[in-house]
């Protein structure tokens, strides 16, 4: 199996194997416009934690862990002021960290006896594996298309050739964003150097036989000392290893986004959001009254952001409670004048 037609494997088994994490995020957004968070995190390793999903571990979350029919269980909660605050605790520390950020917008309008909530949600993979656009290779239509018929038991044959090509089309992608990213930083780190056992000349020689090489190798490179592997048969040994000696910062965050890219296809990430009214509109997969629910879009965080809304109208009590106040009071007021003043019927001298 060449590592091309391996992502296919990769891509299919998240349906079929189970996941390595399973991440449940709870967002309760209440009328003053402060919310609360709820993180679940399940796995079967006691390193759940090691995860690019941001994970927050200060005692303010009042974390909880536990252990149930070889399940390892993370459960955390906080409530923030405003979404800005929350936004804080999922942003990434630098531009260069790798990592899913999360950043929520609140929108609210105000009409006395009502308010309009509209919520915004983000995720996204910060400093993306991601040099080449996948409209390149395949439009949005055919991306829903096979992103809807992975690891369905049963295809009607007369997609099943159409599914096929676009696959091929999304491999390629990845293949053609992974080899890039690797070629890039060999170049990048051979420029920076003058003493190496390669030169630029015969890396630039090369290209296409590296290209082809790890192409139609047995199976796909998993991290950067694969992919130094593979190169190296066809450029000789330590040729790459040596640079990778010289340039450890860049080529560990090379290898941490290709670490992400396993991890968001082997996991399930969920996604709920609750407002304090009935949704009223919303792009969420399923909706139970006040919650919107977001299910397995881990997979989509491959080729892009990943983009949640909600809305909802909810009543303002307090402001019901003040008019009917002040309408007591202004026809007690006037009750009271007429009264006073004795223009009731029957009471005229």
């Amino acid at each position: 199996m060449s590592a091309k037609s391996s992502y296919l494997v990769l891509i299919v088994s998240i349906l079929v194997l189970n996941s390595c994490l399973d991440i449940d995020l709870h967002t309760r957004i209440y009328p003053d416009g402060s919310c609360t968070r709820f993180i679940s995190v399940e796995g079967d390793s006691s390193h759940i934690l090691d995860t690019f999903f941001p994970i927050p571990l200060d005692s303010s979350w009042q974390p909880i862990f536990s252990e149930l029919d070889d399940k390892h269980l993370y459960q955390a909660e906080k409530t923030f002021p405003h979404v800005e605050a929350l936004n804080m605790e999922f942003a990434p520390g630098n531009p260069y960290e790798v990592m899913i950020s999360i950043q929520g917008e609140l929108q609210t309008s105000f009409y006395w006896f009502y308010s309009d909530l509209e919520y915004r949600e983000i995720h996204r993979v910060n400093n993306p594996l991601r040099s080449i656009e996948l409209d390149e290779y395949l439009s949005a239509e055919e991306v829903d298309k096979l992103f809807e018929n992975i690891g369905r038991e049963s295809i009607d044959p007369a997609d099943s050739a159409e599914l096929a090509i676009l696959d091929e089309r999304f491999n390629s992608w990845i293949y053609e964003n992974e080899f890039q990213a690797f070629y890039s930083l060999v170049q990048q780190s051979l420029s920076a150097t003058s003493n190496t056992l390669l030169s630029p000349e015969v890396l630039d020689a090369q290209r296409d036989t590296l290209y082809f090489h790890v192409l139609e190798s047995e199976a796909e490179p998993g991290n950067v000392k694969d992919w130094a592997d593979r190169f190296e048969v066809i450029l000789g040994a330590g040729t790459i290893t040596q640079l990778m000696e010289m340039n450890k910062l860049a080529f560990k965050v090379l290898d941490e986004k290709l670490m992400l890219r396993d991890e968001v296809v082997f996991s399930g990430y969920q996604n709920r959001l609750s407002l304090p009214g009935e949704i009223r509109e919303s792009n969420a997969d399923s909706l139970s009254g006040v919650t919107a629910f977001w299910n397995d879009y881990s997979l989509h965080l491959l080729i892009g952001d990943v983009e949640m809304t909600a809305a909802t109208r909810h009543t303002n009590g307090w402001a019901w409670g003040i008019t009917v106040l002040l309408l007591i009071g202004i026809g007690w007021y006037f009750f009271k004048n007429r009264r006073d003043s004795g223009s009731f019927p029957g009471n005229s001298p």
